[in-house]
């Protein structure tokens, strides 16, 4: 980190939208040595994310 962003650090949780907490949480998975925990986390959000949203519009579709 440069050196305002480490000044920032404590505080950025603050104004994160999902997304942005999404990264935060990996990063700090990395910094803390969690490398596996981080990867997974990087790789399932998003394939979780995507099937939600296929069986969101196949239940959709089907009471439509």
């Amino acid at each position: 980190m440069h050196g305002e962003e480490l000044q920032a650090w404590p505080f950025r949780a603050k104004k994160l939208t999902t997304f942005s907490s999404y990264a935060v949480n990996v990063e700090d998975k990395f910094h803390s040595g969690d490398t596996g925990v981080a990867v997974i986390h990087l790789v399932l959000t998003p394939v979780l994310a995507m099937i939600a949203v296929f069986v969101g519009t196949a239940i959709a579709r089907r009471v439509m």
